[in-house]
């Protein structure tokens, strides 16, 4: 009889921290949701949301990671544009 607990078993990678599933957080612009990120690799976390708008010359604005979500505020006059280019963002990503 074969033992199933052992059979699957990968000694080589038991202590290493290998990502099993996709992280995903929920993103928001002034409370109002926008798209989720999905980290599909170890490099990737939920600080790349604030690069990203960093990179496309928004200013003024602060990102708050909070457990699953990710929390972006900015002025009004701002946040359909920003809101518009984190859909796009989200969406190839």
């Amino acid at each position: 009889m074969i033992n199933s607990t052992n059979f699957l078993r990968m000694p080589e990678l038991e202590n290493q921290e290998t990502k099993m599933s996709h992280d995903r957080y929920e993103v928001y612009v002034n409370n109002a949701f926008v798209g989720n990120k999905v980290l599909l690799t170890q490099t990737e976390d939920a600080r790349d949301v604030e690069r990203f708008i960093d990179s496309q010359g928004f200013i003024d604005t602060q990102v708050d990671v909070v457990g699953d979500h990710i929390q972006v505020s900015t002025a009004n006059d701002t946040a359909e544009e920003l809101k518009d280019v984190l859909r796009s963002y989200l969406a190839i990503r």
